[in-house]
């Protein structure tokens, strides 16, 4: 499929972006000179139409600054389409790997809390919506530190489907996404868990045994909450995206500000 010279009365092409697992991506600019992205599915087989399908349906109905907004649903030929806002940025997975950029525990709290804050949105639809592929290709960060939220192909507002097939990415999906089971938002929280290790290990994957922090000092407080985060057992892990804000926030009291309060005292 090839869309240099693709044309339509109401985008203009600029460039190809990246490619995806059953997308590629593709950077348009709107009649209002407004930039925007065009996702189009790579092959027109029924499982990439049908990932585009939910998508779209997911992002015509929710509304939030830190996830895309649907503004087309079409074909491009025989493929399914569709144009959402740009989310300005670079993804984790290319500020770690290409970027070389390393960040620190404070840094990475941060995004952390925002995340939790996404995931939130989503666990409180109704139905609640699981995300069910958060990973590092998957943030978007600015310069400010500011994140967002994309591909939401394999996110389901229905937790009492019983998968026999795997999904999701190797490193970051949670155990039961390649078992037969139910996934819930607990999968999420797994994810979640997963990516900030990711980050705090220099692009390192939780599931090896010796998980170990390689990107300078962590609070024993941000490990044991990655920790549980990541446990294999759904049961064991924390149940609530509340829950996980709750712990983030108990975090940052802990280390930054009692490190604050202690030299506070002395002066």
């Amino acid at each position: 499929m090839l869309l240099d010279n693709w044309q339509h009365e109401n985008y203009s092409m600029i460039k190809h972006v990246t490619n995806g697992g059953t997308s590629k991506i593709f950077l348009i600019e709107l009649k209002d000179n407004t930039r925007a992205i065009l996702k189009v599915a790579k092959d027109p087989v029924f499982i990439n139409n049908k990932q585009l399908d939910n998508e779209a349906s997911l992002l015509k109905k929710l509304n939030h600054p830190a996830i895309p907004t649907l503004i087309d649903y079409l074909s491009v030929d025989e493929y399914k389409a569709i144009v959402m806002t740009l989310m300005e940025g670079r993804n984790l997975k290319h500020v770690i790997d290409v970027k070389d950029y390393r960040y620190n525990w404070q840094e990475t709290l941060y995004i952390g809390k925002q995340l939790a804050g996404i995931i939130k949105y989503f666990h409180r639809q109704e139905p609640e919506i699981v995300i069910r592929d958060i990973k590092p290709s998957n943030v978007v960060i600015d310069k400010k530190l500011t994140v967002k939220l994309v591909d939401f192909g394999t996110s389901s507002d229905d937790t009492s489907i019983i998968h026999n097939k795997a999904f999701g990415t190797v490193g970051f999906a949670a155990p039961e996404q390649f078992e037969n089971g139910v996934v819930d938002k607990r999968s999420d929280i797994f994810a979640l868990g997963a990516t900030l290790y990711y980050l705090l290990s220099n692009g390192g994957n939780i599931y090896t045994e010796s998980r170990l922090f390689d990107g300078g000092y962590t609070p024993g407080k941000f490990k044991e909450f990655i920790y549980k985060c990541t446990k294999s057992t759904m049961d064991q892990r924390y149940q609530t995206i509340d829950e996980v804000i709750s712990a983030l926030e108990n975090i940052n009291e802990t280390s930054w500000e009692k490190i604050k309060r202690y030299f506070n005292s002395k002066s």
